[in-house]
């Protein structure tokens, strides 16, 4: 197995990627813990298997990547990460130029970029409705519809049908549970609040696609 990412500097002086690491668990955890509260009353229609939160364009900032790369590295084995990479190029390679039309974001130690793929490409004008109709199965799903690296799951899947965007006036969830949802009276966590508590950490800045992420850093992982 590779050594752990959790060497790479994070380039923020008197602040180590392990702590960083340890603030980013922490707000998992508590999230973790409301968001069973908040579900309770919900009767939510989500059960294992069902995998429609993760078959869909989900963005992560550099900080939840590499935290979840060292969870990857600590319990996957070789042939694990290797298939989970393997499937992040193909998905990559398929969408090359709406993906990178998202823009570049910052990976320490990750290998630097070609010209070819450090050239612009054309920005969406709205980055959310683009995401929407690029559709991929994450490369962390197994056959079954299970996630391989859940207790390391970025912050937007912790989110997921228990939360609302005040912004976009929505719920974040998918269709058919906005449906059931709708005309409830429920109590939901404010997502952007929530994402601006761990914008406050390193390595937060810009956000892209996970098989982004497992592209930039493959050459390290298998």
């Amino acid at each position: 197995m590779p050594s752990a990412i959790i060497n790479v500097p994070t380039g923020v002086e008197d602040f180590s990627l392990e702590q960083a690491f340890f603030l980013l668990g922490d707000l998992y955890g508590k999230l973790d813990a409301h968001a069973e509260v908040i579900a309770q009353p919900l009767e939510l229609l989500c059960k294992p298997g069902c995998s429609a939160c993760c078959r869909q364009c989900v963005f992560v900032t550099p900080l939840e990547a590499l935290y979840l790369m060292h969870h990857m590295q600590q319990h996957f084995t070789a042939l694990q990460m290797a298939c989970v990479v393997t499937a992040a190029l193909k998905t990559v390679e398929l969408n090359k130029e709406r993906i990178l039309g998202f823009g570049h974001v910052e990976c320490p130690g990750a290998p630097p970029l070609s010209p070819e793929e450090r050239a612009p490409r054309p920005r969406p004008l709205d980055r959310v409705l683009s995401a929407k109709t690029l559709i991929f199965d994450c490369p962390l799903l197994d056959d079954g519809g299970l996630c391989t690296a859940y207790p390391a799951r970025e912050l937007r899947a912790r989110l997921f049908a228990v939360s609302r965007l005040k912004s976009r006036d929505e719920y974040y969830a998918c269709d058919l549970l906005g449906k059931h949802l709708d005309g409830k009276t429920v109590k939901l966590i404010d997502a952007e609040g929530v994402q601006e508590i761990m914008h406050r950490y390193p390595l937060t800045e810009g956000e892209q696609v996970i098989p982004y992420f497992l592209w930039r850093y493959s050459a390290l992982l298998v």
